[in-house]
């Protein structure tokens, strides 16, 4: 193991105190919150009844079929699109990703006002069940009602750390991703292990895998580190999540935030399959269900030829998550931009994320070294944004940072100079602008 897989591994388990118990059975992916409805017989009855409307809402449209060079026709005989790609701005699924494939510019869906009203009113009569509202901030988050969402949340009376959660999740829908951080953390400091483990585990995330795959395959690095216990698989994932923080100089962590709601997503649609007979499922798809909602979050495209459905890169472009040269997770590498088999994320608020050139140099100060960084933006939309900040962070572990340095974003060149102890760090380099970020990453060991 090299050194800075040590630091980035073994020496960040260690020092949190965070070391692997004997092995204990694996989790299930989906093994998020349990319902926390109510044992009240009018709770599971409106329950039943909302299970019922869910069902009746999400089952699958009846296919479209074609013989032959035949293919399906509207009622002015022209041919339906079987292609739907997010990638054209074109609208799939009537604009919920969990309401199946159908032609494009057909309005195929049922409207989704029955379910939400029903939802609505179940948590207003029920605001003890944890289960009601979670779908219901689920299905109106999809439909872009989060001040209706927030509502079910500050009406919500279930567990406290469900509801902070909840409300978390809602946070992140409004872009309020610092906040979202915050709450989401304190849900999840007072939430059951097993569900903190499957909420952050990041190992679904890790290497190249397709959505668009077999139906029952999952990511080879998950597959790899199944058997790993829970413990073991939270402390690997704190130091891959810490990582991946797209950027360090501005609060929280947008990237974690991303992965834990979609995390809650995949959980609310495995509740939702699970009110259809039939559509569960093995065990291995459903953890391929889990796999591609959370590397690069809802589908927004497919192929009703071929039967796949996909993220397109416009809502996923970017790859935060390194990747690693060695089994054992050290040496980690940087590809801001991925493909549609990579994990991929594109910040709500933030303008394009761009590679920039740099260059850093170390001198040896006694016990320490000093630090020096540049980067140039002629050629890049970032030169002359009025509001440009420009920082440079050194950072050996999760909230850790002996240097952080500003310069002047608005020049062509910026350029940084500190002092920091002679060690192993990750360097980050980043010019946050309206106009958009830019960015460099990489290791930088002792001299």
């Amino acid at each position: 193991m090299s050194s800075l897989t040590a630091l980035l591994i073994t020496g960040l388990a260690l020092s949190t105190g965070i070391v692997p118990p004997p092995r204990e059975p694996t989790l299930n992916a989906v093994s998020g919150p349990p319902r926390p409805a109510s044992a009240a017989s009018d709770t599971l009855e409106a329950v039943e009844h909302v299970d019922f409307v869910l069902s009746q809402y999400y089952r699958r449209v009846p296919g479209w079929s074609t013989r032959g060079d035949r293919r399906a026709r509207d009622d002015l005989g022209q041919p339906f699109d079987r292609r739907c790609d997010g990638e054209r701005d074109d609208v799939c699924f009537a604009g919920d990703p969990d309401a199946g494939r159908c032609p494009n510019f057909v309005q195929c869906h049922p409207s989704q006002k029955r379910v939400l009203e029903t939802l609505v009113e179940a948590t207003h009569d029920h605001p003890e069940s944890g289960y009601l509202a979670g779908q219901a901030v689920y299905l109106l988050g999809k439909f872009d009602r989060f001040r209706d969402a927030m509502g079910v949340v500050d009406a919500c009376r279930a567990e406290t750390w469900w509801c902070d959660a909840l409300r978390g999740y809602v946070l992140h829908g409004m872009a309020e991703d610092a906040l979202a951080d915050a709450t989401l953390r304190r849900a999840l400091d007072q939430a059951p292990d097993s569900v903190r483990c499957a909420l952050t585990d990041a190992t679904w995330v890790l290497g190249r895998w397709s959505q668009r795959g077999s139906n029952n395959s999952v990511p080879d690095a998950r597959a790899d580190r199944e058997e790993w216990d829970c413990r073991r698989r939270m402390a690997v994932s704190d130091t891959i999540w810490w990582l991946s923080d797209p950027l360090y100089g501005t609060p929280g962590n947008e990237r974690w935030v991303e992965h834990v709601t979609r995390s809650m997503s995949a959980r609310f649609h495995a509740e939702i399959r699970n009110t259809i007979p039939g559509s569960q499922g093995p065990e291995r798809y459903q953890d391929h269900l889990w796999a591609s909602r959370v590397r690069r979050g809802p589908v927004d495209s497919y192929d009703s030829d071929r039967g796949l459905s996909w993220t397109s890169r416009a809502e996923a472009a970017y790859h935060f998550v390194p990747e690693f040269e060695s089994d054992d997770l050290g040496d980690p590498v940087w590809k801001l931009d991925g493909d549609l088999d990579d994990e991929g994320y594109t910040p709500a608020v933030r303008g394009p994320f761009l590679d920039v050139p740099y260059q850093v140099a170390r001198f040896r100060t006694g016990d320490s070294m000093r630090v020096v960084a540049a980067t140039r933006l002629e050629g890049t939309p970032l030169l002359g944004a009025l509001d440009a900040a420009a920082t440079f962070v050194l950072t050996d572990g999760p909230e850790r940072m002996p240097l952080r340095l500003a310069a002047d974003g608005h020049l062509s060149r910026p350029q940084f100079s500190g002092r920091a102890p002679s060690a192993h760090y990750i360097a980050s380099l980043e010019v946050v602008t309206s106009k958009g970020v830019g960015w460099a990453r990489a290791p930088l060991g002792p001299l």
